[in-house]
Parts: C-alpha cells; structure tokens; sequence
C-alpha cells in the first residue's frame, strides 16, 4: 500500500494516540509538489501497516491526522473516508 499526503501551511497540534507505527511503514520518500510548493510524503506500508491504515481511517472519518517522525509533523491531512485500498 502505498499513500501520499500534502502540506504547505504551519499549524500547532495536539497529538493524541497513532495508528500506525514506524515498524509498519515500509519506505518513504518526501518532495515538493511543482503545482502548489508544499511538501509531499509518499510512504509505503507493509501488509499490517494497510491494515492500521484501513481501521485508523475507518475510525477517523471527518478527522485529520498528522504523520510525524521524531516528534515532527511532517504533514496533516483529513480522512475523507475509510482507505483500505492506499488511496
């Protein structure tokens, strides 16, 4: 499974509980997107990874969530609804 997400604003958080940890995450490359300057992060995950990644959407609907590395937020999307498929 494979995702991309995409900042371009600074914002505080609040971060509470993941639901998906680093042993499930596979490989991640990050750049800029040429059409708006912001940063894109493309992970990949392995099979127990997709798995957090559908239940987490599933019970985060509606909800935005951060990917964060060292305590960084490298970039926060909303959950539009439940990914089991890496889109």
């Amino acid at each position: 499974m494979t995702w991309t997400a995409v900042t371009t604003r600074r914002t505080r958080y609040v971060l509470g509980p993941g639901f998906l940890s680093g042993a499930e995450v596979g490989s991640g490359e990050a750049g800029l997107d040429p059409a708006t300057g912001g940063t894109v992060l493309v992970l990949s995950s392995t099979d127990a990874g997709a798995d957090s990644w559908a239940e987490g959407t599933r019970h985060n609907v509606g909800q935005e969530f951060e990917v964060v590395l060292k305590s960084r937020v490298l970039a926060a999307q909303r959950s539009n609804a439940v990914v089991t498929d890496g889109a």
